[in-house]
């Protein structure tokens, strides 16, 4: 389980770039960023507890953020580490999520190709028994003559 707002934050993405992967693009940054909302995160209580939840509830807020010049008068040191260790809390979860993403991407595709084995064995093992249905018609036509 990866969370709701990841999830649906990935889909947005892709819905805005035709649904393929290999067709990302950068979105604007257009929203303000909410300092206040940030200043208010445990950064170390997140990192040691793992709150995934309090994490997903600012990943909208730090990635679309426009981050400006004038940012830089208002907050402090303090308030800039803040958002850079939460950025990097960030990105080691979607570094996390993407290695489940693609273990889980393996598996299914073992799993597809055992399931495309049985449906050619069991294809094959069809035939076999139609030819034997058809023979066995055969001699029984020509017995009951």
């Amino acid at each position: 389980e990866f969370g709701g707002k990841m999830e649906a934050g990935a889909r947005n993405g892709m819905a805005s770039q035709g649904g393929t992967a290999g067709a990302f693009q950068f979105q604007p940054r257009t929203q303000k960023l909410d300092w206040r909302r940030l200043v208010k995160l445990d950064v170390d209580a997140i990192a040691r507890d793992g709150d995934i939840d309090a994490l997903e509830a600012c990943i909208e807020n730090v990635t679309y953020a426009a981050v400006t010049a004038a940012d830089l008068s208002y907050f402090s040191d303090e308030h800039f580490v803040s958002l850079f260790r939460t950025a990097q809390l960030l990105v080691e979860y979607l570094l996390h999520v993407q290695s489940q993403l693609f273990g889980r991407s393996t598996q299914l595709e073992e799993h597809l190709a055992h399931a495309e084995a049985e449906a050619v064995d069991l294809r094959e093992a069809l035939a076999r028994r139609d030819a034997e249905l058809k023979a066995a018609r055969r001699e029984q036509k020509r017995a009951s003559r």
